[in-house]
């Protein structure tokens, strides 16, 4: 008789620990997501390129924006070489200026191109974010792929939050002979 009560407690404390761990582990594994999708940001909610991945071929970018601000915002989308070689940072100068001179965005070095760039308007309702409703800013961009092989990354961001950004990679394909 005590060996059945024994068993009985066990599954009682199998049922109350494991079966709840279990349907938690599989709850997780169905695809549930919490924020936003991956790459996704306050304003860029999805960036494509389509068309003809070879050598100077004709591509189309997609870029999908919410303009939650209040203000304008810069947009800007890069194309960068993946493959290019770093390049060294000089080292400053040690003669101090004496006007002051505001820092430069530095321009990639790896940059090839610049595929779009164009300020959008302030959102009349805009706010705080998650309060207001977004003006959607489709666009849609027309640009020829680099005259050489390799891998490229389009970046599309706001430069004074360069946080705020969206990116795809691709490669382009050499041009084979018939």
């Amino acid at each position: 008789m005590r060996d059945r009560q024994s068993l009985w407690s066990w599954r009682r404390l199998l049922g109350a620990v494991v079966v709840p761990a279990v349907m938690l582990t599989v709850a997780a594994g169905c695809g549930i997501s919490l924020g936003a999708t991956e790459g996704e940001t306050e304003m860029f909610k999805d960036l494509r390129v389509e068309g003809d991945f070879r050598l100077g071929g004709e591509l189309h970018m997609f870029l999908a924006i919410e303009q939650p601000y209040a203000v304008d915002v810069e947009v800007r989308c890069d194309l960068l070489d993946e493959d290019a070689p770093p390049t060294a940072t000089p080292e400053p100068d040690a003669t101090p200026t004496p006007v002051e001179i505001p820092p430069l965005q530095p321009t990639p070095s790896n940059k090839v191109a610049d595929v779009f760039q164009r300020h959008v308007g302030a959102n009349p309702e805009g706010g705080i974010v998650d309060e207001a409703t977004p003006v959607p800013e489709p666009v849609e961009v027309t640009f020829n792929a680099p005259e050489q092989a390799g891998l490229y990354r389009l970046r599309c961001y706001t430069p004074l939050d360069e946080e705020n950004e969206i990116e795809l990679t691709f490669t382009v394909q050499p041009i084979l002979p018939p």
